[in-house]
C-alpha cells in the first residue's frame, strides 16, 4: 500500500513541477494476453515443477508530461505449481492484478521507438485449488496445507 502512495506522490509532483495540474491525455488503450509460468520458491520447493496458465486483461496508457506516463493495467492471472511426488498434485491459483505502471519514452528516430515501465501492483487471490492426481480435486489449497495470503 506504501507503494500506491508513494507512486501517485511522484505522479502529483510531476504536475506541480510544471506549474499547472497534470492533465492526463489517453495515449492508448488495449488487451493483453498471453502464457505464464510459475513455480514456488522457499523451503522444499525442489518438490514443485512449474505450471503453465495463461493471463489476460487489459490496459489504458496516460500520458502525463511528454515522454512521461502512467499506464493502469487490470489483469487475471493463473498460477501455481505441481507436486511432483506420487500422486502428485497441481495447485492452481488464480488472482487479480492491478499493475500501475509509470512510463518513459525515449525518442528515437522513425517508425521504432523504446518505451520504459516500473511501477507498484497489487494481487488479489481469486481462488486457490489443488487437484490429486487419481484423487479429488478442487479441494481448497489450505486443505492441502498450502498457506496463501488474499493479497500479494
Amino acid at each position: 500500500m506504501s507503494r500506491v502512495i508513494a507512486m501517485a506522490f511522484i505522479v502529483g509532483m510531476i504536475g506541480i513541477g510544471n506549474g499547472r495540474q497534470a492533465e492526463a491525455q489517453i495515449q492508448g488503450i488495449g488487451v493483453l494476453v498471453g502464457p505464464t509460468f510459475s513455480s514456488f520458491r522457499g523451503n522444499n520447493s525442489d518438490a514443485f515443477n512449474s505450471r503453465t496458465g495463461f493471463a489476460a486483461g487489459g490496459f489504458v496508457g496516460l500520458e502525463l508530461n511528454g515522454m512521461i506516463g502512467l499506464r493502469p493495467e487490470f489483469l487475471y492471472v493463473q498460477k501455481g505449481a505441481t507436486r511432483n511426488i506420487t500422486p502428485s498434485t497441481t495447485f492452481k491459483i488464480e488472482y487479480f492484478e492491478v499493475p500501475v505502471l509509470f512510463t518513459v519514452d525515449v525518442p528515437m528516430e522513425g517508425a521504432l521507438g523504446v518505451q520504459f515501465y516500473a511501477g507498484p501492483q497489487v494481487s488479489i487471490l481469486s481462488k486457490c485449488r489443488a487437484d490429486t492426481q487419481g484423487g479429488a480435486t478442487g479441494v481448497p489449497c489450505a486443505t492441502e496445507g498450502l498457506p496463501v495470503k488474499s493479497t500479494d
